[in-house]
């Protein structure tokens, strides 16, 4: 019985650490470190190997082969995309080979083998719809939408891309809508539908604008979240050394009453000893205190740099919307309606001028108003 605990305990912790190394290969995926993702993976996967553990097995060659697809290294995808596949078949996990289906078709496209890719492409879009799986469904549209474009079929091209849009517009999927939102600019360019192709490619630049900001801003948080943590630990650091120190002072003291009277020189020798040991411990406090002021400063400065960023891009987006005001008004006839967009123009370009200020100087808070209002009358007046 005791070995048989031990043994589960084991295995449980086994497990544990599995799945902590493919979480963290997942990280590294994220900020798009695949090198480190590979090996993180790879480390998860032999361990789920030796714990026979079929589920973890798949999802680790899973990993892997996505991992190779961005790497653009299609042949050695599809190997282990197929393993994992085969795996599935054999102790029936349909969900995750539905995810393999995809990579499957989206890596033999990439390498032109457009059979194999349709195969598993359908195989993935049936199963998706089949579980119900927003993201499954989406990216297998894409693939078979890409397909019917290289026959070309653009009629059946444009059903599949509409019908994986649909589906990522109403699950908010935003990765694969801007691949979708992609491919249907090029297919419109393709079928001389250019308005149509506008609209689209204007929608696809603020969904990858969103989608910096949202990753700017998961970075600004990460930032935040760190510097907070450094801090609260830090708090508690000093506050058990302040302990700590109180205490041995208290038991010094108690010693020193205790052996006062041994000698008048052992006393001295004792008090020289603790004032030497203060001021050993406030000179080594002074240090750290100063090198963690360092570090607040320079995170500081990390984030008003990426706040000047995110008011750059904030004007660089107010300048595109300025420009398709412009465009707009060259095309309008109606003289009340091109006054109405020159209105808006001049509305948008204040707001330019706001953001251009913010980030080209050293306040991020506020502008001077005489200043600003000056160079905006200028511009209005020009």
């Amino acid at each position: 019985f005791q070995k048989a605990l031990e043994l589960k305990i084991l295995v449980r912790d086994s497990s544990s650490i599995a799945n902590t190394l493919n979480n963290i290969g997942n990280i590294k995926y994220n900020q798009e470190d695949f090198t480190e993702a590979l090996e993180y993976y790879h480390q998860s996967l032999a361990m789920q190997e030796s714990m026979q553990n079929h589920g973890g097995i798949t999802r680790s060659l899973g990993n892997i082969a996505l991992v190779y697809t961005e790497q653009k290294k299609y042949t050695e995808a599809i190997a282990f995309y197929k393993k994992a596949f085969k795996l599935n078949k054999i102790h029936d996990i349909k969900f995750l080979n539905y995810y393999n289906a995809d990579g499957l078709a989206d890596a033999n496209l990439k390498l032109g083998k457009l059979d194999s890719a349709r195969k598993y492409g359908l195989m993935a879009n049936t199963g998706g719809q089949e579980i119900n799986d927003p993201v499954i469904i989406a990216a297998s549209s894409h693939v078979l939408g890409l397909l019917d474009m290289k026959i070309p079929n653009l009629n059946k091209a444009e059903q599949r891309l509409m019908q994986g849009m649909e589906v990522a517009r109403k699950e908010n999927l935003k990765p694969q809508l801007k691949n979708i939102l992609e491919t249907i600019y090029r297919l419109k360019k393709q079928q001389g539908k250019y308005k149509e192709a506008l609209t689209y490619h204007e929608e696809l630049y603020n969904l990858s604008d969103s989608l910096f900001n949202e990753n700017l801003t998961k970075e600004l948080t990460a930032r935040e979240m760190n510097f907070a943590f450094q801090q609260e630990r830090d708090s508690t650091q000093f506050a058990y050394e302040k302990e700590t120190l109180a205490l041995n002072s208290v038991i010094e003291q108690r010693d020193l009453w205790q052996k006062f009277t041994v000698a008048g020189l052992a006393l001295v020798l004792l008090t020289l000893f603790v004032l030497y040991r203060f001021y050993v411990l406030k000179t080594r406090s002074n240090a750290q205190l100063k090198e963690k002021n360092s570090i607040i400063s320079r995170s500081l400065e990390e984030r008003e740099s990426l706040i000047k960023e995110i008011h750059h891009r904030v004007k660089n987006n107010l300048q595109i919307i300025s420009s398709l005001l412009n465009i707009q008004a060259r095309f309008m006839q109606d003289e009340l309606a091109k006054t109405a967009l020159h209105g808006m123009q001049n509305r948008v370009l204040a707001m330019v001028m706001d953001h251009e200020y913010l980030y080209q100087t050293e306040n991020l808070t506020h502008v001077y108003a005489d200043e600003y209002i000056g160079k905006l009358s200028h511009y209005i007046q020009t």
